[in-house]
C-alpha cells in the first residue's frame, strides 16, 4: 500500500506532470493523469464510513465523498445545517490530504426542498416537463437555475477555500429510476448536464469544480450506454463508472467493461464512482487506469469483509490510502476551543436552543473566543451537537469536560450526554447517561465540568456499550464499528423546569483522567500564578518552592522546558503545565 499525504500527493504530482506533459490547471486532476497505469486511491462515501474504514484498515481513504442530499441527514435538523457539515469537514478532509469528491441527490425542480425519496427523487417529470426544463427561460428551466443557486454558496465556500471537488452531478445518467436519468441523445440527461456545467461555471463562476461524468453498469453493453449519454468532450474532465452488476470480480469488472471506459475516455482519467463490491488487487493490476475506487456508505461493509477491506488498503502498493498520524503523547483531547480548534458545532432540538460566540472575560480561566448557549425555559431537548474531525473509542477515555460559567445563578444546572455515529441512520449504536447529571453548581463562578462515562460504558441498560456489545451485536447497525463514534451531545438543564438562561463554555476535552483541572488549581493546598510577558511565561508558587513549567502550543508542540520561566518565540496561545512538588496546574496563558 502507497500512504501518500496529499501534500506529497501533489508534489509528486507536479514532477510527474512535468513528464506527462499534463496541465490542467488543477493539482487534484493533475495527480490523477500522473497514477495513470500506476496506483489507485481508495475512496469511501460517507463521512461516517470513511471513519469506519480506517478502523477497519487502520488507514483513511484517501478520497473522501459526500453528498449534497435532498433532505436532512447525519443526525442534523435541516438541509442547510447539513450542507454547512459537508463543506466545513470537506475543507478539514482537503487540508489533512484527502481528495474530495461531492454529488447531488437533488430534488427536481417541480417541488420545493427538501423533498421525499419515493415521490420525488424517484418520480419521472413528464415528457412536456423535461421539454421545458431544458429550454431556457421557461418556468422550469428557472427553477432549476435557482435549485443550483441553492447549492452555490456551499461550493462557493469551498471554491473560496482552495478545495478542488470532483463533482459528480447527475449521477448514473443511464439509471431510469431518478428524475434525471435514463433521457438519452443531446435532448436528454446529457443536456441536462450541459446547462448545468454551464451555469456553475460560466454564469456562477466556480473555478473549483472538475465534472465528473458518470454512468451505471445496467447493461454488458457499456460502450452503447457511453454513446447514449454523452455530454460532450468539453463537459467533463474524468470518466467514471458505478459498478454495481455482478456478484464477483470477472462480471463486476469485466474486461469489456474496463476496455470501455478506457477507449472512450480517450486518455483521460477513469475511475469506479461507486461499488458495492471492491475491486481486488489483482483486478486494479489487471486493469490499470482505474485512477479512484469509492465504495458506497453501507454496501463496502456488507459486500466485503473486514479482512478483505484490510487486505486491500495495507497488501496491495497499488492502492493509495492515508496514514494515520498518531501523536506519541497520547493523553487528554481537546474538542473543542471555539479558537483554533474548532469543529462544526450545532445548536439543535426543539427547544430552540442558540449558539453563538464571544471573547472570553478577563480573567477567567477560559480565553480567547468561547461558546455562547441560549438555553430556553424547561428546556427538554435543546442541546449542543458536536461533529468530530475524527471518530474515537470512548473506552479511552474517563469522561468529557468543559469549563461553564452561567449567569443563572439559584439552582446548579445539570447535564445529559449522549454518543452517535454518523453512520448509523437509526441511532440504533446510541449511547446515553441520563442518570449521572453532572451540574454545574459555581454560582455565576467559572467551573470546570466533568462528565465521566461510567454510565455511557456501563452493560446493564440497553443505552450502554456493554450492553450492545453483549446482547446479540448481529442486530446492531454496523457493528463493526460499534465502539467508535463522532458526534457529542450535550443537553444542559434537560428536565430541570429552569428558567432561559445563558451557558458560557470553553475548552471542551476527552479525558484520560481527572488529575488535571485546566485553569483550576488542583485540589491539594497549593497553588501558583502564572503570568505572561514580552514572549516570556512565568509561574510562582506561594509556597516558595521552585516551579517547573512545561509550555506546550495549542497544538500540542512542547516549545520548552524550564523553571519558573520559559521563553516563547511569538504570540498566541500556550497551553502551560506548571508543577511544585506533587501539585500541578494546567491553564492556557494568552501571550500578548
Amino acid at each position: 500500500m502507497k500512504k501518500i499525504s496529499i501534500f506529497i500527493i501533489f508534489s509528486f504530482a507536479c514532477v510527474s506532470t512535468l513528464f506527462s506533459q499534463t496541465s490542467t490547471g488543477f493539482e487534484t486532476l493533475d495527480y490523477l493523469y500522473s497514477i495513470q497505469g500506476k496506483s489507485t486511491l481508495a475512496g469511501q462515501h460517507g463521512r461516517g464510513f470513511w471513519f469506519t474504514m480506517q478502523q477497519i484498515s487502520g488507514d483513511y481513504p484517501a478520497l473522501w465523498g459526500e453528498d449534497f442530499m435532498f433532505a436532512t441527514t447525519g443526525g442534523t435538523t435541516s438541509l442547510d445545517e447539513w450542507r454547512r457539515l459537508i463543506v466545513s469537514e470537506a475543507k478539514q478532509r482537503w487540508f489533512q490530504g484527502s481528495v474530495i469528491a461531492l454529488m447531488l441527490h437533488i430534488c427536481p425542480p417541480t417541488v420545493n426542498e427538501p423533498c421525499d425519496w419515493n415521490s420525488d427523487i424517484l418520480h419521472a417529470l413528464s415528457d412536456a416537463q423535461w421539454s421545458e426544463l431544458i429550454t431556457d427561460g421557461t418556468p422550469l428551466n428557472t427553477a432549476w437555475k435557482e435549485r443550483l443557486d441553492v447549492i452555490y454558496p456551499y461550493l462557493k465556500e469551498l471554491n473560496d477555500a482552495g478545495v478542488e471537488v470532483l463533482f459528480r452531478a447527475l449521477h448514473e445518467m443511464n439509471q431510469g429510476a431518478f428524475w434525471w436519468g435514463g433521457r438519452t441523445g443531446v435532448n436528454g440527461t446529457a443536456k441536462l448536464f450541459q446547462i448545468t456545467h454551464d451555469y456553475l461555471v460560466k454564469t456562477k463562476g466556480l473555478t473549483n469544480l472538475i465534472w465528473v461524468w458518470n454512468i451505471q453498469d445496467m447493461s454488458s453493453n457499456i460502450a452503447s450506454i457511453l454513446s447514449s449519454y454523452d455530454p460532450g468532450d468539453n463537459y467533463w474532465d474524468v470518466l467514471a463508472l458505478d459498478v454495481y452488476s455482478g456478484n464477483n470480480q470477472s462480471n463486476a469488472y469485466s474486461s469489456s467493461k474496463y476496455n470501455a471506459m478506457v477507449a472512450k475516455a480517450n486518455g483521460k482519467p477513469i475511475a469506479i464512482g461507486e461499488c458495492q463490491l471492491l475491486p481486488t488487487a489483482a483486478t486494479l493490476n489487471s486493469q490499470p487506469l482505474w485512477t479512484y475506487f469509492m465504495g458506497w456508505a453501507e454496501l463496502t461493509q456488507q459486500y466485503n469483509s473486514a479482512s478483505v477491506i484490510k487486505s486491500l488498503y495495507t497488501a496491495s502498493p497499488r492502492v493509495v490510502a492515508l496514514p494515520v498520524t498518531v501523536n506519541p503523547n497520547q493523553g487528554d483531547t481537546l474538542l473543542c476551543n471555539f479558537d483554533d480548534v474548532n469543529p462544526f458545532i450545532s445548536p439543535s432540538g426543539t427547544s430552540g436552543i442558540g449558539l453563538t460566540t464571544s471573547e472570553a472575560p478577563a480573567g477567567s480561566p477560559a480565553s480567547g473566543t468561547i461558546g455562547v448557549l441560549s438555553v430556553p425555559a424547561n428546556n427538554l431537548s435543546g442541546l449542543m451537537k458536536i461533529f468530530l474531525d475524527e471518530s474515537f473509542d470512548p473506552r479511552k477515555y474517563v469522561g468529557i469536560s468543559f469549563l461553564a460559567q452561567t449567569d443563572y445563578t439559584e439552582n446548579s444546572v445539570s447535564f445529559i450526554i449522549k454518543l452517535q455515529q454518523s453512520s448509523d441512520g437509526g441511532n440504533a449504536n446510541q449511547i446515553q447517561d441520563y442518570y449521572t447529571k453532572p451540574v454545574y453548581n459555581g454560582n455565576g463562578a467559572w467551573q470546570e465540568v466533568h462528565i465521566p462515562f461510567d454510565v455511557l460504558l456501563g452493560s446493564t441498560g440497553t443505552d450502554q456499550l456493554g450492553y450492545k456489545l453483549s446482547h446479540d451485536p448481529t442486530n446492531v447497525y454496523l457493528n463493526a464499528s460499534l465502539v467508535y463514534y463522532d458526534q457529542i451531545l450535550i443537553l444542559p438543564a434537560y428536565n430541570q423546569k429552569l428558567p432561559a438562561f445563558t451557558l458560557n463554555i470553553d475548552d471542551i476535552k476527552l479525558r484520560t483522567s481527572w488529575g488535571e483541572e485546566t485553569g483550576i488549581p488542583s485540589t491539594k493546598s497549593a497553588s501558583f500564578i502564572i503570568s505572561a510577558e514580552n514572549g516570556i511565561i512565568k509561574a510562582t508558587g506561594v509556597t516558595g518552592n521552585p516551579v517547573s513549567l512545561k509550555v506546550y502550543s495549542i497544538s500540542g508542540q512542547e516549545i520548552a522546558g524550564g523553571v519558573n520561566q520559559v521563553q516563547v518565540g511569538t504570540k498566541g496561545v500556550y497551553v502551560v503545565n506548571a508543577e511544585s512538588g506533587d501539585v500541578s496546574r494546567v491553564s492556557k496563558v494568552v501571550v500578548q
